[in-house]
């Protein structure tokens, strides 16, 4: 009996002593590290690099072809990384931002994207990953558009049908975002953009 006392004894005390640990850990910030919890990347100081690709039933036969690709593009508020980007857009990146302006559409083949037809900007970062990626609205340019998370070590896959010289594939290491403009989309009006949320 004494013995059994003892034991429970022991099992009492080392219970009080687990608790007073992890009421320790959790007053001292102790446990899961979350230093960077609610944190986000900050794009400026890094480079951009963007690649277009059209795509289109009839005009290409449904092949995914290399348009346009930047030099890697170092990031600065407030001024705009790519201006006139393959004649067509301003594409501003900022701390969590990429912004995409038509400034001129007179290289359009129609106004309007018909069905079948991908206008597609493969963005990558030197340094950063992106995380998240997001369309700050569902208007404008944005009302047919779409965005995707590029993996680390994406490689863009393309042909040269319009015989740029760029060479493909186009490696992304860092990975990146996908900003793929669709049907749909109304090349009408210049000064129209769109706004991708990054982090």
């Amino acid at each position: 009996m004494i013995k059994e006392s003892k034991n429970l004894l022991l099992i009492f005390a080392l219970g009080l002593s687990l608790a007073a640990c992890s009421s320790n850990d959790d007053e001292s910030g102790g446990g899961a590290d979350d230093t960077n919890a609610g944190t986000t990347v900050s794009f400026l100081g890094d480079s951009v690099t963007v690649a277009n690709t059209f795509e289109d039933a009839t005009l290409t036969g449904g092949a995914q072809t290399i348009y346009g690709l930047s030099d890697p593009t170092p990031i600065s508020d407030p001024e705009v990384e790519l201006p006139n980007y393959i004649n067509f857009y301003d594409i501003d990146v900022s701390e969590n931002t990429i912004t995409m302006t038509l400034v001129n559409n007179s290289d359009a083949a129609d106004l309007v994207l018909p069905e079948g037809r991908f206008d597609r900007y493969y963005v990558g970062f030197a340094s950063n990953t992106v995380n998240t990626a997001t369309l700050a609205s569902t208007v404008g340019l944005s009302e047919f558009a779409s965005v995707t998370i590029l993996p680390a070590g994406f490689s863009l896959e393309a042909q040269d049908l319009f015989g740029t010289g760029i060479p493909v594939p186009v490696d992304f290491g860092q990975g990146g975002l996908l900003i793929e403009l669709g049907a749909g989309t109304d090349l009408t009006n210049t000064g129209l953009d769109l706004t991708v949320n990054i982090d």
